[in-house]
């Protein structure tokens, strides 16, 4: 019982910052290449334009405030949950990358459930 009192302890803002950052760069590099390929694959004619290039900024803010917050509550619960210190630092590389990369779809759940 302890040990996840000091996994907890140890989920500071500086701790989850660096890995937060390398798991957004990810999973956002991972989103803009599917993004991409989904859409060369539709049209393989059409060339870089304005609208994927202001597509990748607005998936960028939505990775930042929508993908890192739910990462960090995500992260807390597995720090309550799982009292292992290599395990919590795992996550905290991979629970970004998730959210980010998903954050556009995270975003589009709420709305549907806010139109409910």
């Amino acid at each position: 019982m302890t040990e996840s009192v000091a996994s907890l302890d140890v989920l500071t803002f500086g701790w989850f910052a660096s890995k937060a950052l390398a798991g957004l760069a990810i999973g956002y590099t991972l989103r803009i290449i599917e993004h991409y390929a989904f859409w060369k694959s539709a049209d393989p004619t059409k060339v870089v334009c304005k609208k994927y290039v202001s597509w990748c900024i607005v998936a960028l803010v939505q990775a930042i405030c929508i993908g890192l917050p739910v990462a960090y509550v995500l992260e807390g619960l597995v720090a309550s949950r799982q009292p292992g210190i290599t395990f919590l630092t795992v996550s905290g590389y991979l629970i970004p990358v998730f959210t980010s990369f998903a954050a556009i779809d995270l975003r589009m759940i709420m709305q549907r459930i806010q139109k409910l």
